[in-house]
């Protein structure tokens, strides 16, 4: 049995992805420009992963699912 969210939860909860979104760029992009440490571009780049993925993920699930 599939549980269908209403369309309020679908909307917290990909807001929720997109903030989730904001902190993974937080804290894998722009840390590394405050940090004492060295640029390291793997990081940096499942740093853009992350938030792509997390955007996608999130507005898909704001749509509906569809």
């Amino acid at each position: 049995m599939v549980k269908r969210y209403t369309e309020d939860q679908r909307g917290r909860i990909g807001e929720k992805l997109l903030d989730l979104g904001n902190i993974a760029a937080g804290a894998l992009l722009f840390g590394q420009f405050i940090s004492d440490r060295p640029f390291h571009l793997l990081i940096a780049v499942l740093g853009i992963l992350a938030v792509i993925v997390l955007y996608l993920v999130g507005l898909w699930v704001m749509r509906g699912g569809e």
